[in-house]
Formats: C-alpha cells, sequence, structure tokens
C-alpha cells in the first residue's frame, strides 16, 4: 500500500508539471482617444471610451465595451448634425463583432483591427466602430491607435475619426487550463493520503 502510494504521489506530480499553463487574458483600456468631424477645419466630436479584453495570445476579442457620446457638429452647408450616443457591447445582436486580431497586415506589418457594428431598427442601417493597431498589440504597456483610419460611422449622419488616443493593457486574473483542474481534482486525494500515511510513520518512529 504504502509504495503504491509513493508511485501515485511522484506521477501526481509529474503529471502537474505537464499540465498546461494558466492562460491569463489582457484587458486593455482606451484612453485620451478623441473623435473629430471634418467640416471647415476639424470640429470636436467627442471622445470614445471603454475597453476590451483578448486572450494571452492577442489573436481573439473575448469581451468588449465602448461609449460614444452625442454631440452635434456643423456640416459644410452650416447646417447641424447630431452623432447620437452610441454604446458597443459584447451581446449580440446588440453589437457584431467582425474583428481580426490575428492574421490581419500592412505591408507585412501586423495590423490587428476592431469592427463592430450595431443594427438599427428594421430599416437595415448600422453604426459601426472600427479600430485599427498598426504593428500589432502590446502585451505591455501602451499601444497607439491609428489617427483618421479608426472611427465610428453613423448612417444617419455620417462619420466621426480618432483623431489622437491609445490603448493601455493589464493582464487579468489568470484561468486555470482544464487540465491543470484535472490534475489537483484527480490526484488531491492521494497526495493527501500519502502524507498522512508518512506522518503515521514519523509519529511511530
Amino acid at each position: 500500500m504504502k509504495s503504491i502510494l509513493r508511485l501515485t504521489a511522484a506521477a501526481c506530480a509529474l503529471v502537474g508539471l505537464t499540465a498546461e499553463r494558466a492562460s491569463a487574458d489582457i484587458k486593455y483600456t482606451l484612453e485620451n482617444v478623441g473623435l473629430g468631424y471634418v467640416a471647415w477645419g476639424i470640429q470636436d466630436a467627442g471622445t470614445l471610451n471603454g475597453w476590451f479584453i483578448t486572450d494571452d495570445g492577442q489573436t481573439a476579442l473575448k469581451d468588449f465595451h465602448f461609449d460614444a457620446p452625442q454631440v452635434t457638429v456643423t456640416n459644410w452647408l452650416g447646417q447641424s448634425k447630431t452623432f447620437a450616443a452610441a454604446s458597443y457591447n459584447y451581446a449580440p445582436p446588440d453589437s457584431n463583432d467582425l474583428s481580426d486580431l490575428g492574421n490581419t497586415t500592412i505591408l507585412d506589418i501586423p495590423a490587428p483591427y476592431i469592427k463592430l457594428t450595431q443594427p438599427l431598427g428594421a430599416l437595415r442601417v448600422t453604426n459601426e466602430l472600427n479600430l485599427l493597431f498598426l504593428g500589432g498589440l502590446s502585451a505591455t504597456g501602451t499601444t497607439s491607435i491609428v489617427s483618421v483610419l479608426s472611427g465610428e460611422q453613423q448612417s444617419r449622419v455620417g462619420d466621426r475619426f480618432v483623431t489622437g488616443g491609445y490603448v493601455r493593457a493589464s493582464a487579468v486574473a489568470a484561468v486555470p487550463e482544464p487540465s491543470a483542474v484535472a490534475v489537483v481534482a484527480l490526484c488531491a486525494p492521494a497526495l493527501l493520503a500519502y502524507g498522512w500515511r508518512r506522518r503515521g510513520t514519523a509519529s511511530a518512529a
């Protein structure tokens, strides 16, 4: 019995060492992301706020929330037009995720982007949010958002583009891989029994 427990404990320790590591998602928070509208110069069109979460390889969008404010601007004819407040949330069909964080390049330079569309009622008009990160997303520190090519389109009003800003990365609490959880569940009783057996042997000595 003692030999069996010893072998089981050793096997569990070995499997535990080879189990897949825990994965830590990455949260990116928008900072100083201004929006502009072009007509007789660049007009202030508000600030885009929000965050998004990717896997630790920065290839999959796992959660997000973005808010663009209501802002009134003036078009080329001197007429007022109002961008409605818009929220993009990870809750289809509230927002449709057409992003590509893993494979897109521009002139062989990594160019991951977030593209979200938001259907508005029965007329099939949509809002659309685009954020481009030329050079790739950094797992630490900040990553700049490409100006002009990034922005929001509201089909009833027009476009307001990103004038500047960046995202800041921070780690989300690690989640154990299923294999690691299975090792703990299967091996914990054996390890406890082995420890109890050794304790009893030491006490008898």
